[in-house]
């Protein structure tokens, strides 16, 4: 198993497409949950968090100035 983070976003005119996050196959631990949250401001951001494998919680994010209409964020590997 890969234990990664994916992300989908959807966007009217594309539809569903795999977003920043997903691209950078970020690795987890094979126990981890996610937590995300949406910080409003200038720029929409997107804050994700999952577990690793020493223990530590990670912090991911996305800046855009048009964020998608819709995200999916899915982990990986044997849950």
């Amino acid at each position: 198993t890969d234990n990664t983070m994916k992300d989908m976003a959807y966007d009217k005119s594309k539809g569903w497409y795999e977003g920043t996050l997903g691209k950078k196959r970020f690795m987890t631990a094979p126990y981890s949950k996610l937590a995300a949250c949406q910080l409003k401001g200038p720029d929409m951001t997107l804050r994700v968090y999952c577990q690793m494998a020493d223990n530590t919680i990670q912090e991911y994010g996305v800046k855009g100035k048009s964020p998608a209409d819709k995200c999916l964020l899915v982990l990986t590997g044997d849950r």
